[in-house]
């Protein structure tokens, strides 16, 4: 298994000094020094929020202070055993590789194009899935996925994931993700699990 990176100019993000005075703190700091910012809005010296500041304060979904550029990519690749194939769960079913198994190697993916980009204990986690599964692998193919960051809505980021085999392209899609602190998305998760039993 390896990962590869490729950062792409960022078009949605720009230069500036404004946030600082904002947000404060090193991250802050950090980031007027030349560093990307979101654009201003309404105000030469104030960063626009908007509904951004109550995402701030959710239980769990994280401000990044470093901002991913539009273009990160990661890259996974993985020899089809027969425990990722059909069979595996089934022995009724043919030996090849799972759509479950590909997602989650299109995930993993997502995974390492944004990991670079998270701080302290900063992760991103899925949101959202569609893909098709557009063709079979057996066992032995060697399977590659890739993630690229496709767009940010100020919450999300949005993934275009695809996966081949040597021979061809076998998925596609899009995949969402969010950014967690993974001690209060523990906590949430706790909590949650106090109400419901």
């Amino acid at each position: 298994m390896f990962v590869t990176f490729d950062l792409a100019a960022c078009c949605t993000l720009v230069h500036g000094q404004a946030l600082a005075s904002q947000l404060g703190g090193r991250d802050a700091r950090r980031t007027a020094r030349g560093g990307p910012r979101y654009k201003l809005r309404d105000g030469a010296d104030r960063p626009y929020i908007g509904s951004l500041d109550r995402w701030f304060r959710q239980d769990s979904l994280r401000f990044m202070a470093k901002a991913i550029p539009i273009g990160a990519r990661g890259e996974v690749e993985q020899t089809v055993e027969l425990k990722h194939t059909l069979a595996a769960h089934n022995r009724n079913l043919p030996p090849v590789y799972s759509t479950r198994d590909m997602i989650r190697l299109m995930e993993i993916a997502c995974f390492q194009a944004l990991q670079p980009f998270c701080e302290d204990d900063e992760i991103t986690v899925g949101t959202a899935i569609n893909i098709e599964h557009r063709a079979a692998s057996g066992i032995g193919a060697k399977i590659r996925a890739e993630g690229i960051l496709e767009s940010f809505d100020g919450k999300f980021y949005t993934m275009r994931v695809t996966a081949r085999d040597e021979a061809r392209e076998i998925g596609r899609g899009m995949v969402g993700r969010a950014v967690v602190s993974v001690k209060k998305f523990m906590e949430k998760m706790n909590e949650n699990k106090k109400i419901s039993g």
